[in-house]
């Protein structure tokens, strides 16, 4: 995932029981954080927010695709925590995210520590084994050590290299990566063609926009379980070593698709900086909301206030955030804005007491006395984005019904005991928030 900035930052991280000492970093102007910082940061706790980032469609670490499927049940989820650390390994000798390696190895082999029968190894290499049938072969056919799991892992990495480097991708980018799966699954011109008549460029066909193997239920366009939507052009994919259907579909996700799912590619624009944001990101933050004009990935939380992005009230601003930076994926049963908190609470699913007390990506709730209640006894809920205790502000995230275009921007900076009178309830989102 690549992710810019517009400021020098110094982080110092102290790792207690989790083994860091100190760390610091600078980075200049624009410049990208790699892989394998993000991957630090992401084990230890530290958040970023992206404030230069565009408005794109956003599946990162959802396990779910565009409509809210899901591609990895809580079974896989664990395998694939379980395999990461291989993954993370072998890609960060070659500089490129992990989620490839671990894609790929979802679609050749559903996450399996295991030779198939057929000699080509966890990630089906048919080119290096010849088939399974040279001294590369993988083999005897069954489960494999840690050990065999990482060689093969390593071997797997330094292919995808060769790869990237043959054909000049760059891995930081979706097309470099997307071409990368359709190179590694076999560029087929009835796949390029079929990017072409839906309406997609060369280049953009090249790189795997027409493929199966690639973008299958991406979009709904590509999505043969939405019969409404597919294009008519999506049809048609092999069955077999040289065989063609035009008929034929498949459920199977793609591998773009997967590798989003986990966290790869950068298509979430944001994510959260670590002990909450300044003024200037919280705006930015907000800003990118009110401005989203991609609702695909967010559409059950379109409704109320516009058409053209996940605005609408309080209620379902806390449900987008939470959906989108939060490992929990899309739940219901929020109730009043007064009720949020209690309820995601009692659902013991990762939200924390905090009581009283504000911190950075807290959830808040109040019985009474917000901007649109004025003294009727309504509710109102809404996400605590940084705090300026010397200062003595906190920076809110939150939505008014009826006024999504300008509530959640002109009332992002509020005075801190306001927040910490004893009206406000917060739940506490720290072991479930996600980069």
């Amino acid at each position: 995932m690549i992710h810019k900035i517009h400021k020098k930052i110094r982080i110092a991280v102290q790792l207690g029981l989790s083994v860091i000492l100190t760390f610091l970093l600078t980075l200049p102007t624009s410049a990208a954080l790699s892989d394998s910082t993000l991957d630090f940061y992401n084990k230890n706790g530290i958040y970023y927010y992206n404030s230069s980032g565009a408005n794109v469609s956003c599946t990162s670490g959802t396990s779910q695709n565009y409509s809210g499927a899901d591609i990895l049940g809580e079974q896989q989820m664990a395998v694939l925590t379980a395999n990461q650390p291989f993954y993370e390994s072998a890609a960060e000798q070659y500089g490129f995210p992990w989620q490839i390696i671990a894609a790929i190895h979802y679609k050749e082999n559903s996450l399996k520590r295991s030779n198939p029968s057929n000699g080509q190894g966890a990630y089906q290499l048919y080119s290096y084994t010849s088939g399974g049938t040279n001294a590369n072969a993988f083999l005897p056919a069954g489960e494999i050590s840690d050990a065999e799991f990482t060689r093969q892992t390593e071997i797997m990495a330094s292919i995808l290299n060769d790869i990237a480097n043959s054909e000049n991708l760059d891995l930081n980018d979706s097309g470099g990566i997307k071409r990368l799966f359709f190179r590694y699954n076999g560029i087929a011109q009835k796949y390029i063609d079929k990017g072409i008549a839906l309406g997609f460029s060369q280049e953009e066909a090249r790189n795997g926009e027409g493929s199966v193997y690639v973008m299958n239920r991406y979009d709904p366009e590509r999505d043969p379980t939405n019969k409404a939507s597919m294009n008519p052009a999506w049809p048609g994919m092999y069955v077999g070593d040289g065989q063609w259907s035009d008929t034929a579909t498949t459920t199977s996700f793609g591998a773009y698709v997967v590798f989003e799912s986990i966290g790869g590619g950068g298509s979430c624009s944001g994510g959260l900086t670590s002990g909450g944001m300044s003024y200037e990101d919280a705006y930015a933050f907000m800003s990118e909301y009110v401005n989203d004009v991609v609702c695909t990935d967010w559409n059950i939380y379109c409704t109320h206030g516009s058409s053209s992005g996940p605005k609408g009230n309080c209620v379902t601003f806390v449900q987008y955030f939470i959906a989108r930076y939060t490992t929990v994926g899309s739940i219901t049963g929020f109730g009043n804005g007064r009720d949020v908190v209690r309820n995601l609470i009692n659902k013991n699913i990762g939200f924390e007491d905090g009581g009283t007390i504000p911190r950075a990506y807290a959830i808040f709730s109040v019985a009474s006395g917000s901007t649109m209640c004025g003294n009727a006894p309504c509710g109102h809920t809404g996400i605590v984005l940084g705090i300026d205790e010397e200062r003595g502000k906190i920076y809110i995230g939150q939505e008014g019904y009826d006024t999504p275009l300008s509530w959640g921007l002109t009332s992002i900076e509020q005075d801190l005991d306001k927040y910490t009178n004893g009206a406000y309830t917060y739940a506490y989102t720290d072991s479930i928030l996600k980069l």
